[in-house]
């Protein structure tokens, strides 16, 4: 991930003096919602969780997405379908937006 993270230009948390403010997923929860639980996954009891790092440039769109976590293959790819989605408030460092790095982490839970 050190290679992409300079490969990107990603911006740390020690490069900024005063003001370091992480990306903002605005709509994380309506993009669960329109990616939907499909009727398969839920016949199969399949719940559970994926983690990605992401590398969010300047405008708030999704430059690298590397897996850290998932409960399931198939949450992966529901999940990687919903990035184009996303509402990205780009990160910033010092007042001005900035490439940076962030955890995105999806929850499946079956309701009774």
């Amino acid at each position: 991930m050190a290679e992409k993270k300079k490969e990107f230009g990603v911006v740390s948390p020690e490069q900024c003096f005063e003001d370091y403010q992480l990306p903002i997923y605005q709509n994380k929860n309506q993009v669960l919602k329109k990616i939907g639980y499909p009727p398969e996954l839920r016949r199969e009891g399949v719940q559970g969780s994926v983690s990605f790092s992401l590398i969010i440039d300047k405008q708030g769109n999704i430059d690298y997405a590397h897996l850290i976590h998932s409960s399931d293959s198939r949450l992966t790819e529901l999940v990687r379908s919903g990035f184009r989605y996303l509402e990205i408030v780009p990160g910033s460092c010092n007042g001005k937006p900035a490439t940076m790095m962030n955890d995105l982490n999806m929850h499946f839970r079956l309701s009774p």
